[in-house]
Parts: C-alpha cells; structure tokens; sequence
C-alpha cells in the first residue's frame, strides 16, 4: 500500500521530461533535511538537537538520499558537507559516545529520514510502481548497517583511547615517582661513599645495594618505553569492547559472560580488530536469533595462538543445517588469518563456535583470566 501522503499526487512541475528532476533534487534536499531534523527536535532526538551530532547525522542524510536518488536512475550529486563536518559513521557514534547518547537514537533517526524522506520525495520522483519506497527501504538499511558498523569500531575505538591514556598516565608516574626516586637514591649512595671513603668496589653490601639501585633505575626506563610505543591490542581493551557492546544490544533474559586473560595480555593490532569483529558477530547472532539465557565468550592466549570461542544454550540447529551469511563471512575471516574454525550445535541444546588464530609467539600473553557478566 502506498503511503498517505502520496495518494492523488502527481510529479512536481518541476521534474519535466525535459531533465528537471535532477536538478530539483539538488533543491529539495535541503528542504528534507530541515524537515527532517524539526522531526528529530520535536521527537526529542539528540541528533536533532546536539549541534555537533547533527552536523554529522545531516552529512549521513544527505549521502542516504542520494543514494535513494541513483537507485532510480538519477545522476545527482550529494550536496557539500558543512565546514569540517565528518561522513564516516564511525565519526557520529564517537560523538553520540562522548556524549553518554545511547545508539539506539541513530536507528530512531534513519526510520524518522525514512519517513520524512517519503513524504517529500513522493512529490518529486512518484511511485506508482513502489519504485521510490523500495530505493528508500535499501538506502536507509544500508545506512543502518554502516551504522552498526560505525558504533562497534567507535566503541573499540574508544576503549584504546581510554586504556592509551592510563598507559601514558602510568608511564608519567612511574618516570616521575620510581625512576626519579631511584635515581635521587643512587645519587645519595654515592655521596655516601665520598663522605665515608668507602667503595662498593670494597665493600660487597654496598655493591649489592647499589647494583639494586641501578637495576631499578633500569627497570623504570624500560617500562616507560614500553608504556609509550605499545601498539598492540590489549585483552582488556577486547574485553571491555565487548562487555559494552553486550550491554548497548540489552537482550532482556539473557546473560552474557566475557571471559578472557587479564590486562597483560596483548595482541597484534590487526588480530585484534578481526577478533573483536568475529566475537562481536558471534554474540549478535547468538542474542538475535539462539533465543539463549546464556551466552560465554572465552579468549585464550597460548603457543603462539589466540584461542576464542562463544557458546549458547539456545536453539541450536541439526546437523547439515544450511548456514547462514554470518557464518560463511566468519570462515572467510578466520582462513585468510590463517587459523581453524569449528561450529557445532544441537537441536535445542545450543551452539558452540570454536576458532584458532595464529599469533607471533613474542604476543603471547601470560594465562590467566577474569570474567564478567552481564545480564
């Protein structure tokens, strides 16, 4: 059924077969756009009403139109950004993060695009064919996919930005408390040599403290070196990354339980990210669809592998089940990282996903472990 708005109403005087359409466009955006974020004020949208996270979110919108646009043939060009503004979804979320904004106001902004969009559209282009709700339905959901996209790396990248800052904050204090401690003290052991005409070289007490002494200083130096050009992805990082992302999904009845190594765990910068990526996708399949109360999540760090798996007591699948787009996209990520994959499930009894990826063996972390839950 066509909606409401578009019954009884022609094309816009406008849109000649003369070529007109897509230059009213080009003058019809901006008025979607104003009409589009008057909806999101009225809704009470932050989108809508935070100057920043709508300079952005505008950006998006006009892109989405135009997308809308070229799916019915029409060769017009997205309008220009604002001063400085950012397309990239990524970049919305990041602000919407900041702001403690949860992500469920990006989805209700594209539906609220969505309906504006046929409303002011319909005019322009008509749709007696279905043609323009059919662009529109493709083009907002491929805007809400990038948009899940955008928050699942705004929200790791948010993480390494915190942990970044603790490592540098604990390289500050370590340089500034124990290195400079260390080095006073090893300046005073010397000055306490000259007054009592003494010589570690003599005295093997004394060189065994100031050994101790230097060997600190030493120490201090090299933990601050390392705290400062660590660009490996840390486990705590992953874990956190993926407690929140459990947490923004909010699956009533379900609990969700991050397992993995403590803080000193490390991992290449690339591995982390498709770890990250693959336990994510994991965990959304299994609270969209499982129908589970339970889900774990495990990561392993031993013999140059990292070892990860997620498992769910929900629904299952019988054996030889065809699997899905998430599962094939899994098996593609996990053979071009060179590691193993093994799914198996059971009919009512849930599913478990197991995967093996190869790691440099100077990354491999100490075992050990620390679990939250969340649910």
């Amino acid at each position: 059924m066509r909606n409401k708005s578009l019954r009884g109403v022609g094309r816009d005087p406008r849109a000649s077969p003369g070529g007109g359409v897509d230059a009213a466009f080009q003058v019809l955006v901006p008025e979607v756009l104003e009409a589009f974020r008057h909806r999101l004020v009225e809704s009470g949208n932050p989108l809508g009403t935070d100057r920043d996270c709508w300079r952005v979110c505008k950006g998006l919108a006009a892109t989405t139109l135009t997308a809308c646009a070229h799916a019915l043939g029409h060769a017009v060009e997205s309008p220009p950004p604002d001063p400085g503004a950012d397309r990239t979804p990524g970049r919305l979320h990041a602000v919407l993060l900041a702001r403690d904004i949860p992500p469920r106001a990006s989805v209700q902004a594209w539906l609220l695009l969505f309906r504006v969009a046929v409303d002011r559209l319909g005019a322009l282009f008509g749709d007696p064919d279905g043609a323009l709700l059919l662009a529109l339905h493709d083009a907002v959901g491929s805007r809400l996919a990038e948009d899940v996209r955008g928050y699942d790396m705004a929200l790791l990248d948010a993480v390494r930005d915190a942990e970044e800052r603790s490592r540098r904050a604990l390289a500050r204090d370590v340089h500034d408390r124990i290195g400079s401690a260390a080095s006073l003290a090893l300046r005073q052991l010397e000055l306490f040599e000259l007054e009592h005409g003494l010589s570690a070289d003599t005295d093997p007490r004394l060189r065994s403290l100031q050994d101790a002494v230097v060997g600190t200083v030493h120490t201090a130096r090299d933990i601050v070196g390392e705290l400062r050009t660590e660009t490996c992805t840390s486990t705590l990082s992953l874990r956190l990354a993926l407690t929140g992302f459990a947490e923004a999904m909010g699956v009533e009845g379900t609990a969700v339980e991050i397992d993995v190594p403590d803080a000193g765990g490390r991992l290449p910068p690339g591995v982390g990210d498709d770890l990250f990526v693959m336990l994510r996708e994991c965990i959304r399949n299994a609270l969209a669809h499982a129908d589970a109360t339970r889900v774990t999540v495990t990561l392993r760090l031993e013999r140059g592998e990292a070892h990860a798996g997620v498992r769910d007591n929900g629904s299952g699948f019988a054996p030889g089940a065809r699997r899905g787009a998430g599962l094939a996209s899994l098996a593609e990520r996990v053979e071009l990282l060179g590691g193993r994959l093994a799914v198996a499930g059971v009919p009512g009894r849930g599913t478990a996903i197991e995967l093996s990826i190869p790691i440099e063996e100077d990354e491999r972390a100490d075992q050990g472990g620390q679990a939250v839950r969340h649910g």
